[in-house]
């Protein structure tokens, strides 16, 4: 594992919180102000401001990258190496999975920036089958499956 494989993971976490934070801007800036993305049979969340999306969807965001950050920083800095954790065995095992729980992290902000986006975009244009974007949020689902297969992968491998 060398220096610039923990360089790259780190620049795609905060690459990918940057998106995180530009789609709901985007979103906030752009979209109508009453997002009715659900059935009018489901009246209590049909017309949910886009402030509350936003600021439920930033909430939700800091927490959840503050809680890994602090969770991968904690294993990052731990000096030495027990030999009877599952997972950290050698300090290469070591760097390989907080590099991938770097990775994973990235994945589900890129999940979240897609889900974002696609919202965003239906309720921009105001299409009423929203097939036409339906690539958007598969597309981060794709790279989040990728992700979590090299994860499992590195968790095999010895």
């Amino acid at each position: 594992m060398s220096e610039l494989d923990l360089r790259f993971a780190n620049f795609f976490k905060n690459f990918s919180m940057l998106t995180v934070f530009g789609s709901l801007l985007y979103m906030y800036a752009y979209a109508s102000d009453r997002l009715n993305f659900l059935n009018t049979s489901q009246d209590w969340i049909t017309e949910l401001p886009k402030a509350h999306i936003f600021y439920f969807g930033l909430g939700v965001f800091a927490i959840f990258n503050l809680i890994l950050n602090v969770g991968i920083s904690m294993y990052k800095n731990t000096k030495g190496i027990d030999n009877r954790s599952i997972l950290f065995k050698s300090k290469e095992q070591k760097e390989r999975l907080l590099m991938w729980f770097t990775y994973l992290l990235a994945g589900i902000n890129f999940l979240i920036t897609s889900i974002i986006i696609y919202l965003a975009f239906v309720k921009i244009n105001g299409v009423t089958g929203s097939s036409y974007y339906v690539y958007i949020p598969v597309t981060g689902l794709i790279i989040l499956v990728g992700i979590v297969v090299g994860l499992v992968s590195a968790l095999i491998r010895k």
